[in-house]
């Protein structure tokens, strides 16, 4: 049985999160755990010992009406609450390391220049399992085309048993795998090169996709609009998702339209400088 972790602190942009947990565990049978996590103010140690017991209680309270809600939307799949009294980081670690989900789901909102929160970046660095990106809500229906950009690095070797997990969380969905190409490239050599490296990974049933861009950033973009993908799925190490909006002042307008955001990292690669 599959198991969604969902992060919560009770904004819209987690509702979406909660949202997207529902739609995928109904056909999957999967069960959900949601997770919040209370910070204590830095005075709460002198504060009355009423205060932090009346902020538990309304934080319990919260969770209960999420978990009435999301109910009625999947009544037969298992959701249950965690409350952890932490920094939301450290509870985010010790919740994967003792629940080991099969995905993490995270809400965020994106901000100047399309930007995430540095929560949800620092997360999808650090986590050795995938988390999902709810910066957008899933459209209706089962996730159906899902795109998965790739290199010829010796990582790309090892994403296989990774995407494979992937298949089995999207059941129904087509996965693209993608090559963004530079012009003089010869698309047919590309093409052999992709076949043999999706051959390599083990997968079965993807769809092969060459496209040619100035850059990585455009090609991507470009490619998930005219597939209308439900879900775009990156490796990401320590560069994180930064890439995928521009690094000047261009408004969240200018930038790519981007899907919910599947992420993974290896495990053999490094965290690097991340403290929480």
């Amino acid at each position: 049985m599959p198991h969604f972790l969902v992060a919560t602190d009770f904004s819209a942009a987690a509702g979406r999160a909660l949202a997207a947990a529902v739609q995928l565990a109904e056909p999957l049978q999967a069960r959900i755990t949601l997770l919040h996590a209370v910070e204590l103010p830095p005075t709460a140690a002198a504060a009355p010992e009423v205060f932090v017991m009346k902020l538990l209680q309304a934080a319990k309270n919260q969770l209960q009406y999420l978990l009435r809600e999301a109910a009625q939307h999947a009544w037969q799949t298992p959701i249950r609450e965690i409350l952890q009294v932490a920094p939301r980081r450290v509870a985010l670690l010790a919740a994967i390391a003792q629940q080991q989900p099969d995905m993490v789901l995270i809400g965020a909102t994106l901000g100047q220049g399309g930007r995430i929160g540095s929560t949800v970046d620092w997360l999808v660095r650090v986590a050795l399992c995938p988390v999902l990106v709810m910066h957008t809500p899933f459209g209706p229906g089962p996730v159906r085309v899902v795109v998965f950009p790739t290199d010829f690095s010796a990582l790309a070797l090892h994403a296989g048993p990774m995407l494979r997990r992937l298949q089995v969380l999207f059941p129904v969905a087509v996965l693209h795998v993608l090559h963004v190409g530079t012009a003089g490239e010869s698309p047919e050599t590309l093409r052999e090169q992709l076949a043999l490296l999706v051959h390599q990974q083990g997968l079965a049933g993807c769809e092969l996709a060459i496209v040619t861009a100035a850059d990585l950033r455009t090609g991507v973009a470009q490619f998930v609009q005219s597939v209308r993908a439900d879900v775009l799925v990156l490796r990401v190490g320590a560069s994180g998702l930064g890439w995928l909006w521009p690094a000047d002042n261009l408004t969240a307008n200018a930038a790519p339209t981007w899907p919910p955001i599947l992420t993974f990292r290896l495990q053999n690669e490094p965290v690097v400088d991340y403290s929480i």
